[in-house]
């Protein structure tokens, strides 16, 4: 969703590490967001981490625009 994502990662994040991501969307384009991770579980496989997105306008409304191409099942541009 536009406030939160879970992710893997080979890196070990700690819980209030603030970083930035840069992800290319499928019928949106790049986006750049800031997140500061929640919650790690850690693993040997890959950490999953929880990640919540420091609001900004417009990366929000990217992200709404990609939430809703995915529940409607369309690739978009």
């Amino acid at each position: 969703n536009r406030e939160q994502l879970t992710c893997k990662s080979r890196e070990l994040l700690a819980e209030g590490d603030e970083l930035e991501l840069q992800l290319l969307l499928t019928g949106v384009g790049p986006v750049s967001l800031t997140v500061v991770v929640e919650w790690v579980l850690l693993s040997s496989y890959g950490h999953s981490a929880g990640l919540r997105v420091v609001p900004n306008p417009a990366a929000q409304q990217a992200l709404e625009h990609f939430v809703a191409l995915q529940q409607a099942g369309l690739r978009g541009k």
